[in-house]
Order: structure tokens, then sequence, then C-alpha cells
């Protein structure tokens, strides 16, 4: 078996390539910058595909442009989805291809995706290193330059929904920010596909675009990306802001918000191991998923999971259903209740470490050779 790695820059294919290699799965790769994908990524899978002899092609997210090149070409297309959803609107004639195998980590997405009539589509969880997570020691000089009563890695993103906002009248900007702050202190229910009604769409659309250039489910697909960005920066700022007033905080972000001002800003983290000593020497590890995320869990948890740190994450009804809380993780369903656990954690040690010890063994689970070998015996055998 030979596999046609479709590699583009996004962290976690290291650990995808590491974990290939140590159950015997011979591949080659092909990579390309994101920021390039509609000029190289077609031409380059024809010709790798045209060159070499493929039992399938494997990467992380769907990518339309593969599964056209794998469907014409009659080899399995393998697409795992870590990062948000899949643009049903957007990819219909690619997404029914009987060649397609699409591993979704969100199950309310691939529950949509079902009913949708779509083929060879498979709920399966993310997945952690924690072979080499192990590996992974820390100096002093780390100890001490990690170190961080609360951390959060990941971005604060830009409040692009402020422009859109501006052109609205009073009586748009209150119907849109009525579900933006809904949805953003309800936990465990996503609805916002539910709110966005097509008269909504219409007068969004116009005011940001001046006509209606896509269909309805188009745009209402675009617009929920964008209010879910707005309810992610809106909550990771207010939890941040109101940790930071009692707490050490520290933030790993490219983006700096000014009115964090007591936060302690250290910049865009290293990822594939820096990420990982953040994890290991903080004592409280944050997760604010972003809306987006419906259901599953992400990649950050299973990370500081993985690497045998304390999460303390927002609810998210996978994350109860595949972890026990208060042995393997804490959640929380608001803000304030975020404070309480924040409060009770820094102060009983043993017990948050034994959490963070718990988390690790659960991963033991969910590894990447692990994931990787379900994936596999799906494709080749037939067996889900």
């Amino acid at each position: 078996m030979k596999i046609l790695l479709v590699e583009w820059d996004g962290y976690a294919y290291r650990d995808l390539k590491e974990s290939l290699s140590e159950i015997g799965i011979e591949y080659y790769t092909f990579s390309y910058k994101y920021a390039q994908e509609k000029e190289v990524l077609r031409p380059g899978i024809e010709k790798a595909l045209s060159e070499g002899e493929f039992s399938a092609a494997f990467s992380f997210n769907f990518k339309p442009d593969i599964a056209d090149c794998c469907y014409d070409k009659n080899i399995p297309y393998i697409a795992w989805v870590y990062d948000g959803g899949i643009r049903y609107d957007m990819y219909k004639r690619s997404l029914y291809y009987p060649t397609n195998y699409i591993f979704m980590f969100d199950n309310r997405d691939y529950l949509r995706g079902k009913k949708l009539g779509i083929k060879n589509l498979y709920h399966l969880l993310l997945a952690a290193n924690v072979e080499r997570l192990d590996r992974i020691k820390l100096s002093g000089m780390d100890k001490k330059a990690y170190r961080a009563e609360v951390a959060f890695v990941g971005t604060l993103y830009p409040s692009d929904f402020q422009i859109l906002d501006s052109r609205l009248s009073s009586y748009e900007s209150g119907i849109i920010n009525s579900i933006i702050d809904t949805q953003q202190n309800t936990y465990g229910a996503y609805f916002i596909d539910e709110l966005l009604d097509e008269k909504i769409c219409e007068f969004t659309q116009l005011k940001s675009e001046g006509e209606f250039v896509y269909s309805y489910e188009q745009y209402q697909e675009g617009l929920q990306s964008l209010l879910c960005k707005e309810i992610a920066r809106k909550e990771r700022r207010k939890m941040l802001w109101m940790l930071s007033q009692k707490y050490q905080v520290a933030l790993y972000s490219p983006i700096q918000d000014p009115v964090l001002d007591k936060v302690d800003f250290r910049g865009a983290v290293e990822p594939y191991e820096s990420a990982y000593k953040v994890y290991k020497t903080s004592k409280i590890n944050l997760n604010i998923t972003y809306k987006r995320i419906s259901s599953g869990i992400p990649l950050r948890a299973m990370d500081i999971m993985g690497a045998g740190g304390f999460l303390l994450s927002n609810y998210q009804p996978e994350l109860v259903e595949y972890f026990r809380p208060n042995i393997e993780c804490v959640v929380y369903e608001s803000i304030e209740d975020a404070m309480e656990k924040v409060k009770y954690f820094l102060s009983h040690e043993e017990e948050r470490e034994e959490i963070a010890r718990n988390a690790r063994v659960a991963m033991e689970e969910y590894t990447y050779k692990k994931q990787l070998s379900k994936i596999l015996k799906i494709v080749f055998s037939g067996s889900a």
C-alpha cells in the first residue's frame, strides 16, 4: 500500500507521517502552501497521480480538487476533517463521489452530511501523538519561561464582523447582535444556522456586497462563519479579561488586544513542540471552542490532554461523552462557572494533577496510530 499524502502548512502532518511510518504504510508527500492552493493543488495532484502507483490520497480537511482527481483515477480519497466543518453548500458535486472517504470529528456536522445523502461519511475523533509528547522534556528554563496559572493557546480573531455591522441599520444590527449574544451564552447547543433565515441573509448581503452573488445556502454558510468568529473573539476576550483581574494569565496568540492589559501576551507559539511545553507547564489550560464546532472535541483539547496537561474547556457534547468530567477533564457552562473552577483547581493541586494524569492515560485510546488504523480498515476492508 502506498498513499499520496497531500500536505499543506498544518502542523499535525508531522505526527501523521510519523504514525503512518510506524504502522508500516508507505507514503509520498505532495506539499503546498495554503495560500497557493488555487494555483498549485490540482495540477500537482494530477501530475503525482499520473506518475506514481497509489492506493489512495490522503489530506487533512476536505479538498474538492483532490476529490476530483481521485475520482478521475478511480482511487480512494481520504479526508480527515479537523478544522471546523465542510462547506456542504460549495462542494456539492465533489462531495458525492463514491471514491471519497470523509471522516468528521464533529458529530453534528457528520449527521448533517448524512442527511444530505453523502456516502462514505464517518464520525471519528481527532488524535494526539502521545508517544512523541512524552518525549518532550522540560528544562528548568522551559518551566520558568512557560509557567502560568492559566494559559490559552489560540487566536483572538480580527473583528471582521464590525465592518458589516457598521453598515446595518439599528434594527438590522439589533437582530444580528441578539443572535450573537444568545449563541455566545449558550453552551452545548448550536442554533445560528436555524436563526439565519433568508430575510436576514438578504439584508446582510446587500449591505456587505451590494447584490446577491451567492445562493441563500452559500451565503448563509459564510455568514455563519463570520458570526462564529465574532462570538469566539468576544468570548475569548471576555474570559481572558475577567480571569486576568485575579490570576496570572498567559496568552499565546498572533493577535494582541490592548483591552487585555493585564494579560501576559506571549505572541504566537511554535506548534510542534513549544505549544506542548505550554500545556505541560501551565497549571490550567483553557479550551474556548470556536462556535462553528458545535459538538466535537477540538484538536487543541486533544493536544492538551495528550500532553498530560490540565484541561478546562467549555461544555462540548462529545467531550463529556468520550471523557469523564472532573476525572479526565473539567468543563464549564458559563464564564462565571469557569471563574469558580479556576479558583478551585488552583488551590487543589493534587486533584488538578491527578485529572491531568488521567487525561494522558485516556488519550492512549486516541493516538494517531489507532485512529489511522481505523481509517485504513474502513477504506480498504469496508468495515466501519
